[in-house]
């Protein structure tokens, strides 16, 4: 815990460039995002700058939130879907996505996805954040029985 503070410290120190003790915002989340964290809009509302205190409650928070969550990189990427905060990707929200990131997929290749990934009562239409965290689960419990359906396959084949 104190070798955690001291580093949280020294972070903060090196964007408190006037010693005032104080940070601006966008320098706190250029940090978090740096550590793969996205921080929490409502946590951060109207402050132009954060202290180190702040800073250090907020930065135990959203690591606690990172090593608890199995699901961190799940939650993170739907951060980035989620562009409006709404609590819900839209077709037209990850096409938009996608379309910023280089990917260009057709609107129907697009509601198929959706489609896929959503669970609920959307009907295609959009997903919400447990199910694309439910999504990403499958897909990587999928992708860790690759190998041995590989050297299975291997196997069988060898054996012809």
């Amino acid at each position: 815990d104190e070798e955690f503070v001291r580093d949280v410290k020294h972070m903060f120190d090196f964007y408190d460039t006037d010693r005032d003790g104080m940070i601006v915002t966008s320098a706190a989340v250029r940090l978090w995002n740096s550590m793969g964290i996205m921080a929490d809009p409502e946590d951060l509302k109207l402050r132009p700058a954060i202290g180190f205190t702040n800073f250090l409650r907020l930065t135990r928070k959203y690591t606690d939130m990172l090593l608890k969550d199995e699901d961190g990189e799940a939650v993170m990427i739907f951060g980035l879907l989620d562009q409006k905060h709404a609590g819900a990707v839209t077709v037209q929200g990850m096409q938009d996505f996608l379309l910023e990131h280089g990917v260009r997929w057709s609107t129907n290749e697009v509601e198929a996805l959706v489609e896929h990934i959503d669970s609920g009562p959307g009907q295609g239409k959009s997903f919400l954040e447990q199910d694309f965290i439910d999504f990403i689960a499958t897909y990587k419990a999928t992708l860790q029985t690759l190998p041995e359906k590989a050297d299975t396959d291997r196997r069988s084949v060898a054996s012809q």
